[in-house]
């Protein structure tokens, strides 16, 4: 064995006689080639140290450095005419790459903050929207209940007057019957039949007056239901309609940074919010308009009942007197 290493290392020498001789740093360190021979062309595993300058002078030809090109770098960080990375040869562009990056992941975290801010909001709006139809329905609810509470109110005076016209005419009939047995009081024969058709007469045109009245309330009340009915079946209607206000996945990519699914539920949140804003309000505007016109012709029932309060007291005052001044 001591032969065959002796042989091999004889002809290494051989074969480095013609190559110029190099003297490296590293000849006097050993590494993980010990234990190996080899010359120019082949390695040949050995377990004697005799071989260490043929190892060494190995390294020194090929110079025991490694090449930047192998080193792996991708190729957009490559300088292909120098082979040189560019943070190398260029520090002032990834630190300008840098700054730019971090600028623009600072403006994404701004918008979706944004976003989410601008959902929140309007989440917000939609429930203060629904709290606000509440409060209107519960407005018109209460205006039809004033409503009927106008009618009867305008029927009871309405009964009220016949009764009032009842009593003023027994009153006069009872003032007539206790006046004094010397007042002799003689009819007219012949004025007789006009008296009898004036008071029919009287009595037809009070009872059409009566039976117009009372169908002048229910009309009141009838139109009053009606357009409370009205505005709900609107405000329904609204409610089921589809809004145009939708925006198509094209036009809504032209205003969206990044757009991933995240965003896209952003988008879809705050749209179907703005949807319902929408049609919230429309439902609102039509129920204040239709309470401002159940108001309005309210206070013109109100007025009519008040200008029938102020007759009526004053015959109920004067029937009072007569019934008072009977002895």
């Amino acid at each position: 064995m001591f032969e065959r290493n002796k042989k091999s290392t004889n002809t290494f020498e051989e074969s480095n006689l013609a190559l110029p001789s190099r003297t490296s740093p590293l000849s006097s360190a050993p590494n993980e080639l010990d234990g190996c021979s080899t010359n120019s062309a082949t390695f040949i595993p050995t377990n004697s140290g005799t071989d260490w300058q043929a190892k060494t002078d190995r390294r020194t030809l090929f110079g025991a450095v490694t090449s930047r090109d192998s080193v792996p770098y991708p190729k957009e960080y490559v300088d292909t005419d120098s082979r040189q990375p560019l943070n190398i040869q260029n520090p002032a562009y990834t630190s300008d790459e840098r700054e730019e990056d971090q600028e623009i992941a600072s403006l994404k975290q701004q918008i979706r903050a944004h976003k989410q801010n601008t959902l929140i909001s309007s989440r917000n709006a939609v429930q203060k929207l629904k709290e606000i139809e509440e409060s209107a329905a519960n407005t018109m609810k209460m205006l039809g209940e004033q409503s009927s509470s106008i009618a009867s109110v305008d029927r009871s005076l309405d009964l009220a007057k016949a009764h009032s016209d009842t009593a003023s005419a027994q009153a006069n009939e009872l003032r007539q019957i206790n006046r004094s047995m010397f007042a002799i009081h003689i009819k007219n024969p012949f004025n007789k039949s006009s008296q009898e058709r004036n008071e029919l007469e009287a009595l037809q045109k009070d009872r059409a007056a009566h039976v117009e009245e009372r169908n002048d309330i229910r009309q009141y009340e009838y139109s009053s239901k009606q357009r409370l009915d009205k505005a709900q079946r609107i405000a329904g209607r609204i409610s089921e309609g589809t809004s145009s206000s939708r925006r198509s996945k094209v036009d809504r990519h032209i205003y969206q940074f990044e757009a991933d699914e995240e965003d896209d539920a952003l988008e879809d949140g705050y749209e179907q919010n703005i949807d319902f804003m929408s049609d919230s309000l429309g439902r609102l505007k039509n129920s204040a308009l239709t309470m401002k016109e159940e108001v309005e012709l309210q206070n013109e029932r109100l007025d009519k009942i008040n200008r029938k309060v102020e007759p009526l007291t004053e015959r109920v005052a004067t029937t009072t007197h007569k019934l008072n001044s009977i002895r």
